[in-house]
């Protein structure tokens, strides 16, 4: 339903961080989002502190299952009740758009080539943004769509993650072009936990990390607590991000990342994110949920205090 605007009970009233734990969302993209869109409208206590109505929690659901699905936060907060409805009736895969139809059509033929070819000229002539979220994050979905339905071999899948790894590192490497100096609280530490092989997402979050001019520093996958705890404190101030796919996340994950908390500096920022990150039930104390790529993308414009990246100069 949509973002209501009749007075509340305010016996009924939810703190952000109760929204937070309700919708998977962090407080952090709440605000951004209230400050930037207007919505979700907080009520304010005479203390300052902002309270959220039930039907706020049941919209701010709705949109964060829309970014599930590789929609912009740009775009699905401005809609209105039925557009909304009309949005989420459309899966992901039911209806694709021509860029990403023929780019399955590749990756159903195997040709490698043309598909870095097709990524490559919308990166060139459409720019990060267009290539990040209208291409690449709806490919993922769809790929990961067609290997549930038994529509896409192994040797498919593995053939266009090398290509997508490769053409990643190729814009983060054209982003990152040229020496400055970073500052540590200007880096992001990003890794994969113990049995979590799947890398694509770390990928696109250190081209994010690097369009915003932070630098990422990629540990790669399947690594255990103890080793990315001993690379954050070469590092103190740097926040780390972990990514969990939807083969991963569950309650062995959920103790795989209370033991790195654990590790961590208390004053250490960790974020979690990807598709298999907790949306509904309560997670892991003092880590943030980010779990689509847009999420994290607003978490680092609120962090660094940044205007999305397409807009600065």
């Amino acid at each position: 339903m949509a973002d209501p605007g009749a007075k509340p009970n305010p016996d009924e009233l939810l703190s952000i961080g109760e929204v937070g734990e309700a919708t998977g969302l962090s407080p952090h993209t709440i605000r951004v989002w209230e400050r930037r869109y207007g919505r979700p409208a907080a009520v304010r206590l005479p203390s300052g502190h902002r309270r959220y109505t039930q039907d706020q929690v049941v919209w701010l659901r709705r949109i964060a299952e829309a970014l599930a699905n590789g929609h912009r936060p740009g775009k699905v907060l401005k809609l209105e009740e039925a557009e909304l409805d009309k949005l989420l009736a459309d899966q992901p895969g039911d209806e694709l758009g021509p860029l990403v139809q023929q780019m399955m059509d590749m990756v159903y033929a195997s040709d490698s080539v043309a598909l870095a070819d097709e990524l490559k000229r919308c990166w060139r002539n459409r720019g990060a943004r267009i290539t990040i979220y209208d291409a690449i994050v709806p490919l993922i979905h769809e790929v990961g769509r067609a290997w549930q339905e038994d529509r896409l071999t192994i040797a498919q899948e593995h053939q266009l993650t090398e290509v997508l790894q490769d053409l990643l590192r190729g814009f983060r490497g054209q982003v990152a072009a040229g020496e400055r100096k970073i500052a540590e609280s200007d880096r992001v530490i990003l890794a994969t936990l113990t049995g979590e092989r799947h890398g694509l997402g770390l990928q696109l979050v250190a081209l994010l990390v690097a369009l915003y001019e932070r630098e990422p520093v990629l540990l790669g996958v399947d690594l255990p607590p103890e080793e990315i705890a001993r690379v954050s404190l070469e590092v103190p101030r740097s926040p780390v991000a972990i990514s969990v796919s939807t083969s991963s996340g569950g309650p062995a994950t959920d103790r795989t990342i209370t033991a790195l908390r654990r590790e961590l500096h208390p004053k250490t920022q960790l974020l979690v994110g990807g598709r298999g990150a907790r949306r509904a039930r309560r997670g892991v104390r003092d880590v943030t949920y980010l779990p689509t790529l847009a999420e994290f993308e607003l978490w680092l414009q609120a962090e660094y205090g940044l205007r999305p990246f397409d807009q600065q100069g």
